[in-house]
């Protein structure tokens, strides 16, 4: 992941506001703030609550948080995904990722790590938003 202040900056002024003016908790913008999600993890950090991480997920480019590879290890194809097939539990919870290369049909699997939580309501969003996922630290 590569860290990128300039994008940050946004989710830290809206997250203060957020906190600050109107009373909720800064995690409250997330769902605003997609491409902080596609650079950096999220900690939130509360004396009652504990420690936080919150993590992006595009079923396509980051599966759970991890970056898809950027080349198929069996043909050596690069950038070749086909549509990522998300194997869910029910339409808001998925269990794991699959990409294809559409070259060669080789398989990548991404599972749900354990602990993760989706943070984001609704069904699985497949478009360029993604989802957060919320991981309890402490």
């Amino acid at each position: 992941m590569d860290f990128q202040p300039c994008i940050v900056n946004m989710y830290v002024m809206d997250a203060a506001q957020a906190w600050f003016v109107q009373g909720k908790k800064p995690e409250a913008v997330l769902n605003e703030h997609h491409r902080v999600g596609a650079h950096t993890d999220i900690y939130v950090f509360e004396p009652n609550d504990g420690a936080k991480r919150y993590i992006w997920s595009h079923s396509g480019r980051r599966p759970f948080g991890e970056p898809a590879p950027l080349q198929c290890v069996i043909c050596k194809s690069i950038k070749s995904w086909g549509p990522p097939k998300v194997v869910r539990s029910s339409p808001a919870h998925a269990l794991c990722i699959i990409l294809m290369c559409t070259e060669c049909g080789h398989e990548v699997k991404k599972d749900r790590p354990s602990g993760f939580t989706k943070f984001t309501s609704g069904k699985i969003n497949t478009t360029e938003r993604g989802d957060w996922y919320m991981q309890m630290l402490v």
